[in-house]
C-alpha cells in the first residue's frame, strides 16, 4: 500500500513539474488548472489501494488465514539509523569526483549512473528533512527492490568526512 502512496506522489511531483516550464507570473493558474489531474491521481491510488486490501482479504478467506500488517523491523541498525538525517552541503549532482576509488566506502561504480545495483545514488534523497531509514525505503521503491548488501550509514559517514553531507542536529 505504501508503494502506491509513493508512486501516487512521484506522479503528482511530475504534474507539478510543468510550472516550472513556465513564465512565472503563470506558475499559480498553471498549478491550479493542475488540481483536477492531482485528485484523480489520488483517486486512482485509493482505488487500486482499497482493490488490493480487498483481494488479499478474500485470499486470506479462502485460505483460512488472518491477515496481518506485517511491522517494521527495528534492530540495533535500524535505531541508530533512524536519528541520522543527511543533509547535502553541494548543489547539484552529487559525485565523488576528486576523491580516490580505492578510498571510497560502499561504493564501487560513480554515483552519475544509476541502476538497482549502485545503492549509492542514496544522495538523491538526503535532503535534511528525510532519516536514514525513510532513504533505505526510498531507494527500495526506486529499485523495485529492498536494499541489501549496503551498509547506508557507513555510506553517509563517509560522504561527511568527505565534506559532502552533515547530518542535522
Amino acid at each position: 500500500m505504501r508503494t502506491i502512496g509513493y508512486y501516487t506522489g512521484r506522479r503528482k511531483e511530475a504534474l507539478d513539474s510543468i510550472a516550472r516550464i513556465v513564465p512565472e507570473g503563470d506558475r499559480a493558474t498553471v498549478l491550479k488548472r493542475l488540481v483536477p489531474y492531482r485528485c484523480d491521481l489520488d483517486e486512482l491510488g485509493a482505488m487500486l489501494t482499497m482493490r488490493i486490501r480487498r483481494e488479499a482479504e478474500q485470499k486470506a478467506k479462502e485460505a483460512h488465514i488472518a491477515l496481518s500488517v506485517p511491522g517494521v523491523s527495528k534492530d540495533a541498525a535500524s535505531c541508530t539509523s533512524g536519528n541520522l538525517v543527511p543533509h547535502r552541503t553541494i548543489f547539484g549532482t552529487l559525485t565523488l569526483e576528486g576523491i580516490p576509488p580505492e578510498t571510497w566506502v560502499g561504493v564501487k561504480r560513480s554515483l552519475r549512473w544509476w541502476n538497482a545495483k549502485n545503492w549509492a545514488t542514496a544522495a538523491w534523497w538526503c535532503d535534511g528533512v528525510r532519516n536514514l531509514d525513510t532513504i533505505r525505503e526510498l531507494m527500495g521503491y526506486e529499485a523495485d527492490r529492498p536494499v541489501s548488501g549496503f551498509d547506508l550509514e557507513a555510506y553517509f559517514r563517509f560522504l561527511e568526512n568527505q565534506g559532502l553531507v552533515e547530518f542535522v542536529k
